[in-house]
């Protein structure tokens, strides 16, 4: 069952079927260059329609004991999200190593995660869409020092990847009880009920690529694509320690989450979907019969490599929508969208230890190789719906009537 009248929004103010997986080297010198890169590479932020937040004081004085869900968008791919008196968190990436560290010194920094995160002590669940560094290197050390009573869950990779520093008693696997685009999964409760969620197998786009053609001595046109996956493949045991090269933080089995917020009699308030990476259409869409419960009121998109994943009618089945974001948002038709994991995270906060931390050395830009204003276009193509598109630490509130 389902609220009769649906939340509204408070503003103020060819992906190849076996792609290349590239050596270390190449990688590392895209992320070298990312830290020196030019407007054309790292996108300044002229003309995007960035939001600074909304004051929740201000919220709450004009909404008093109105329902609400408070969202505050931790960077990267990280939210931390409010309803009433429960907390769910994505997992946070405050750390953001410098491009020489990520070949040997992938670690987090605890001076930037403790100068960064807000008050977390509430979150019960932590969702992980995929094992890569950019969204699992800072999680442990988030769950031992302040989330302490939460619970991470994610994929097999995953668990493997930070074993040797968080008890398994607070790590749930959740791919064997994936949805697909056409099957529903298991729904995973937190201890006072009042959240939900339910896992949905998807995927990654490529990191990066690159397209040509060629004309043969016989007038042929050859076309080709090298797409470039960065960690791909999975842990099957238990790693000693987490690794110390961002090369080694595996993929795992990417996922999407569908999340639920329940009244006091169970009902669905409000639902959202959160994916941490682009996927391929119909990756990490939300089954029918899930969908015909309640629709969607929220869905978190990725910018980064969103044109990595291919719009060519041709490589879908059909019934397909191709391409991203236009495939996801005709499977959510959500009623508001909220854009994230667009900015620069390639040593975007290590370049501010205090007492420096007030002083923007690096300035906040669009991660490389990908053009936001490009990915508004098709995404106002695809949807009428509004959007967001939050800085790093901006609050967000949808009412709930």
């Amino acid at each position: 069952m389902s609220s009769s009248r649906p939340p509204h929004f408070l503003m103020r103010g060819h992906y190849a079927s076996h792609p290349a997986n590239p050596t270390g080297w190449i990688m590392a010198l895209f992320m070298l260059v990312s830290l020196l890169s030019p407007p054309a590479m790292a996108g300044l932020l002229t003309g995007l329609p960035l939001f600074s937040g909304v004051d929740l004081k201000q919220v709450e004085a004009e909404h008093p004991g109105v329902p609400r869900v408070d969202i505050r968008y931790l960077g990267v791919g990280g939210y931390l999200i409010k309803w009433g008196e429960d907390e769910i968190m994505m997992a946070p990436s405050f750390s953001n190593p410098d491009p020489l560290s990520l070949l040997f010194n992938t670690r987090p920094n605890p001076k930037i995660i403790d100068r960064m995160i807000p008050n977390v002590s509430d979150v019960d669940m932590i969702l992980v869409g995929h094992a890569h560094y950019d969204h699992l290197l800072d999680v442990p050390y988030v769950m031992n020092k302040y989330a302490k009573k939460a619970k991470v869950y994610g994929s097999k990779t995953m668990k493997h990847l930070i074993a040797s520093q968080v008890s398994a008693s607070r790590i749930g696997i959740v791919e064997d009880k994936a949805a697909t685009a056409k099957t529903p999964g298991e729904w995973v409760y937190n201890p006072s009920g009042r959240i939900r969620f339910m896992a949905i197998k998807s995927d990654h786009a490529p990191n990066a690529s690159l397209h040509g053609a060629i004309k043969t001595a016989w007038g042929t046109d050859y076309e080709w694509d090298w797409f470039f996956n960065v960690s791909e493949g999975n842990y099957d045991k238990d790693l000693d320690r987490m690794p110390l090269s961002a090369f080694e933080w595996k993929e795992g089995q990417s996922l999407a989450y569908v999340v639920d917020f329940l009244d006091a009699n169970g009902n669905i308030a409000f639902r959202f979907h959160y994916a941490d990476a682009c996927s391929t259409p119909d990756k990490g869409f939300i089954p029918t019969a899930v969908l015909n419960e309640k629709a969607v009121d929220m869905g978190i998109l990725t910018v980064a490599n969103y044109d990595q994943i291919s719009n060519d009618p041709s490589d879908y089945p059909a019934g397909i929508i191709p391409g991203y974001p236009e495939g996801i948002v005709d499977n959510l038709k959500a009623n508001h969208y909220v854009l994230g994991h667009w900015e620069n995270f390639f040593g975007n906060t290590a370049t501010y230890p205090w007492p420096f931390d007030k002083v923007t050395i690096l300035p906040l830009s669009v991660v490389p190789l990908t053009n936001a204003h490009k990915f508004l276009e098709r995404l106002k193509t695809a949807t009428q719906a509004p959007f967001t598109f939050p800085k790093p630490g901006a609050q967000m509130t949808f009412i709930v009537e």
